[in-house]
Parts: C-alpha cells; structure tokens; sequence
C-alpha cells in the first residue's frame, strides 16, 4: 500500500496523522519519519493493526458516518415534490 493511501486511511478513521499518534501513544511525528525511511517499530505496528483491523467503528475506511444517509434527499429538498 502506497504511503499516501496509508495517510488517508489514517485521516478517514482519525481525523489527522497526529491525532492518530496521540491515540496510539507514539511520539509526534513518529508517522512522518517511518514514511521517510526511519525504522520506528511502534509506528509500524499500530499502522498495521489499524489497516489489519475492521472490526471497529469507523474501521472499515469504505463507510463513513457520511455516506450512511447517502440516499436520501438533501435535508432542505425533502419536502419538495
């Protein structure tokens, strides 16, 4: 998976990279670094086990809060025939 699809798996689930690191509990910047190169295990592994992990709310990046109204009408034409 290429590093940017990785970012925006990230920021679908939590918003921004760093939000993602404060929940993980990694250093700031922990991500940034990985993708340019540097070994950093613990950043590794929590982007795998998100990617690995769909279980959860807001896990599987294809379903969003967004798109769960996806069919109806916007709420201002709604009552409009």
């Amino acid at each position: 998976m290429h590093r940017e699809d990785v970012k925006a798996a990230i920021r679908k689930r939590f918003g921004s990279v760093a939000a993602f690191e404060r929940a993980k509990g990694l250093t700031e910047r922990s991500v940034n670094e990985l993708f340019r190169g540097r070994t950093n295990n613990p950043a590794r592994r929590a982007i795998e086990a998100m990617l690995s992990d769909t279980d959860t709310p807001g896990g599987n990046p294809e379903h969003s809060g967004f798109s769960r109204n996806a069919g109806l009408a916007h709420r201002l034409n709604r009552g409009v025939k």
